[in-house]
């Protein structure tokens, strides 16, 4: 048994929209989400437009469900609750649920595996910003039929435990400025960047440049640092048929400078072919980074515009619980 309680807004899908398309849905959004204050060069790119936060999907157990202890082959009931509090909404079936240790837990086959929201809930909206106010993302509780058959613990202070792991697709979408220029009278090439990020388990958290200037061309470089906040992993692959290829990996989905499609030429800059994915690993420390040089002619006097940066992933996370068992007495 699945419930739930969400409001449904429409929104468009940008990975279903074609290139020019797409881009000017990152214009038209953006737009909206960056103020600019004073002149170009005193730019400030502002916080109201992201909802923010660091996670995709929040899960816990509802309370007493499971209880601490139960009985050996005694039912009990388990209710996950699922919040989305990123800024990616999830289709239905796209969240993927892995029951662990199901066979001690008398779980039905057909609840090991579950792909939720389903087609009758609609998708699990995101988490969005209107004016000051924040609007939550959708929720759902999904339940379990248990009872413990598995061998029983010597003692109750010997608890049993088990994990519902969930997988599935996310992005986060980052926004800095690029200034294009041969000194600093409109803006400094070499100044500090900040950058904002979209609510999710990914976020950018660096940004920087650096240009050389040679008549009237221009090479810019910029980075970008990443860092894993969900708790999680990231994933280059699917969810469905994962295995180990892809771990701790991201995909770079999309990169403008205004409304310039840079992805091509930063895959040329990191020497990738035109249909190979320029993927961004993850060190030890859950840290990813990200770097582009290209050559702009300054014809029209200096400027500074907008850069937008679009990763995609899937993001997998886990919660556990811990229960004691207490024997049958006959």
């Amino acid at each position: 048994m699945i419930m739930a309680g969400k409001i449904k807004f429409a929104q468009a899908d940008c990975h279903s929209l074609r290139p020019a398309k797409r881009r000017l849905a990152w214009v038209l959004l953006f737009a909206a989400l960056i103020a600019v204050s004073g002149c170009v060069g005193q730019q400030q790119l502002q916080a109201e437009g992201f909802a923010g936060g660091t996670e995709g999907l929040k899960m816990e157990f509802l309370n007493n469900t499971p209880p601490d202890k139960v009985f050996k082959d005694i039912p009990f009931e388990i209710a996950l609750f699922v919040e989305n509090v990123g800024e990616k909404a999830l289709q239905p079936g796209e969240v993927e649920l892995n029951f662990g240790n199901a066979n001690n837990f008398g779980i039905a086959s057909e609840q090991v595996i579950r792909h939720v929201p389903t087609e009758a809930e609609g998708q699990l909206e995101n988490k969005y910003r209107v004016g000051n106010q924040l609007v939550g993302g959708g929720r759902t509780v999904i339940y379990y039929d248990a009872k413990y058959t598995g061998i029983l613990p010597p003692t109750e202070k010997a608890p049993v435990s088990f994990s519902i792991q969930a997988c599935y697709p996310y992005e986060t979408k980052g926004i800095s400025k690029l200034c294009i220029a041969k000194g600093d009278g409109v803006c400094d090439p070499l100044a500090p960047r900040e950058i904002k990020s979209s609510g999710a388990p990914v976020q950018f958290t660096e940004f920087s440049e650096l240009a050389t200037v040679s008549g009237d061309e221009i090479t810019v470089r910029f980075d970008f640092r990443l860092e894993n906040t969900g708790g999680g992993q990231a994933l280059s692959t699917e969810c469905r048929g994962r295995g180990k290829l892809g771990v701790g990996e991201v995909v770079v989905h999309s990169l403008q400078f205004g409304t310039e499609d840079l992805l091509p030429t930063c895959k040329t800059a990191n020497k990738l072919a035109a249909g190979d994915n320029w993927v961004i690993s993850f060190d030890k420390d859950g840290v990813g980074k990200g770097t582009c040089t290209f050559n702009k002619k300054i014809t029209g006097g200096d400027y500074q515009d907008l850069v937008f940066v679009d990763i995609v992933y899937s993001y997998e996370q886990q919660t556990d619980k811990q229960i004691s068992v207490i024997p049958v007495q006959l």
